[in-house]
């Protein structure tokens, strides 16, 4: 496996990450839910 610049991706994957999270609560389907289990 290569190497990841994690400080570059971590940046962005929690924006990513709370944004999902915050559609999963305003939504909170089964669609929306499934999203936030399956992504990284």
């Amino acid at each position: 496996m290569k190497e990841i610049q994690w400080s570059e991706i971590t940046k962005y994957e929690k924006i990513q990450f709370e944004s999902f999270r915050n559609l999963c609560i305003q939504f909170g389907s089964m669609f929306a839910t499934l999203i936030c289990l399956i992504s990284p």
